[in-house]
C-alpha cells in the first residue's frame, strides 16, 4: 500500500521565496475568508459606508504624516549607527571538555557523511549554497 508521504516533494527543494509566497497566499486567503465570514450579512450600503470610513482614516492619517513631514514638526530620534554594529556577547560558558567533545562529534557526523553516496551529495550541496558556513565548519573542527 502506497503511503501519502512518498507523494510530498522534499521540503529542502522548493526555495525560501516559493515557500514565502505560499505562505503569504494562504495568510490572504484566510483573511479573506474570515471577512468574507463577518461582512455576509451586510447590506450594500454597510459596506460602502465602512470602506468610505476606512479610506477616509488612512487618508487623515497620511495627511497628518505629510503635514508633520513637510513642516519639520515630525518627532525626530536621533541614529546611532554605534548602537546597531555593537553585538554583545556572553562569556562562554561551555567547558573546553565539553567543547572538543562536541567537535569530535561534529567531525564523526562529517565523517559518516561522506562515506555514504547520499552523504557526500548533501556536503556537496551544502558547500556550494553555504561556503562560508563549510569554512567555519572545517575550521572549528580543525581548533
Amino acid at each position: 500500500m502506497k503511503s501519502i508521504h512518498n507523494n510530498k516533494k522534499d521540503v529542502g527543494e522548493a526555495s525560501i521565496s516559493r515557500r514565502l509566497s505560499r505562505w503569504c497566499n494562504q495568510q490572504q486567503h484566510r483573511l479573506a475568508d474570515m471577512l468574507n465570514r463577518s461582512t455576509a450579512h451586510w447590506t450594500g450600503f454597510q459596506k460602502k459606508l465602512a470602506l468610505a470610513l476606512f479610506c477616509l482614516t488612512m487618508g487623515a492619517n497620511s495627511g497628518i504624516v505629510l503635514y508633520q513631514s513637510l513642516s519639520g514638526k515630525a518627532t525626530r530620534k536621533p541614529l546611532r549607527p554605534d548602537a546597531i554594529s555593537t553585538i554583545y556577547l556572553q562569556a562562554d560558558s561551555v567547558s573546553a571538555y565539553v567543547a572538543g567533545r562536541q567537535r569530535q562529534l561534529l567531525k564523526a557526523k562529517i565523517d559518516s557523511l561522506i562515506r555514504a553516496d547520499s552523504g557526500r551529495v548533501q556536503l556537496e550541496r551544502l558547500r556550494r549554497a553555504h561556503p562560508g558556513l563549510w569554512d567555519s565548519l572545517q575550521t572549528l573542527i580543525a581548533e
